[in-house]
């Protein structure tokens, strides 16, 4: 029985740890293509740099020690003028 490479590959590629690395590589490249476009169709990347943005800006806010008013506040004084007016 003679040995050879020819024959060693033949039976490589028929085993199942072949086909194992072979489907584990198209599933993780069709993964990585699917990933980038998910991120593109939602705008995910979008939407990162914006909250990204929206950090430096309030990381800028408490760095000048700007005092702004909560949203509740805001409303209870409106709640209050609508009430002085009808009074």
């Amino acid at each position: 029985m003679e040995f050879t490479i020819a024959a060693a590959q033949s039976n490589f590629f028929e085993t199942p740890f072949f086909m194992y690395l072979v489907v584990s590589v198209v599933s993780i490249l069709l993964f990585l293509a699917l990933r980038g476009f998910n991120c593109w169709y939602w705008k995910i990347n979008e939407r990162i740099a914006l909250q990204q943005e929206t950090n430096e800006l309030l990381k800028e806010l408490i760095k000048e020690n700007i005092q702004v008013e909560s949203p509740k506040t805001i409303l209870e004084d409106d709640y209050a003028r609508l009430f002085m007016m009808e009074n």
